[in-house]
């Protein structure tokens, strides 16, 4: 009796996050969609009125898959930025989803531009370099980042 209720119960929690996470997807046009170029670096943005502001650019050679992102928090509410839960899917000939590295070469100490794990309170941001496991082509590409209970997508080129 007692493992039948512990099943029941881990299905309906993951029955839950399933649900839970709604899907903002960059696409050309959409209101809440824009570009932007800064620093050198092309940017795909989403940004929900008085929520969240998120900013992505994208970068593949045969070294590395490095995305540039910034994060503004502000909604009501502090939520997560959690990189290690980021992805990059490949969609060309066989498709692969690869998951968070730490940059190659890239310093582990506190100065380093590589983004990192934290809460975002109300008017807070962050930004930094996300990088994924190496492989050598990636075109086209979809960056997702799982935020506050949604996931933004962006597609690249």
């Amino acid at each position: 009796m007692m493992a039948r209720a512990l099943a029941l119960f881990f299905l309906f929690a993951f029955l839950s996050q399933i649900r839970g996470q709604d899907v903002i997807r960059w696409a050309e046009g959409a209101p809440f969609a824009g570009t932007e170029d800064a620093n050198g670096q092309h940017y795909k943005t989403i940004e929900l009125k008085r929520r969240i502001y998120v900013r992505v650019s994208f970068r593949h050679d045969r070294y590395a898959t490095l995305a540039n992102v910034a994060i503004l928090n502000e909604s009501k509410q502090p939520f997560d930025v959690t990189p290690q839960q980021f992805t990059c899917t490949c969609s060309d000939k066989k498709p692969k989803t690869l998951k968070y590295a730490w940059p190659h070469g890239a310093p582990m100490g506190p100065n380093a531009l590589v983004l990192r794990s934290t809460t975002l309170a109300l008017a807070e941001d962050v930004k930094g370099v996300v990088s994924f496991e190496r492989r050598k082509k990636c075109n086209p590409a979809v960056i997702r980042l799982p935020l506050a209970g949604s996931t933004f997508e962006f597609p690249f080129p």
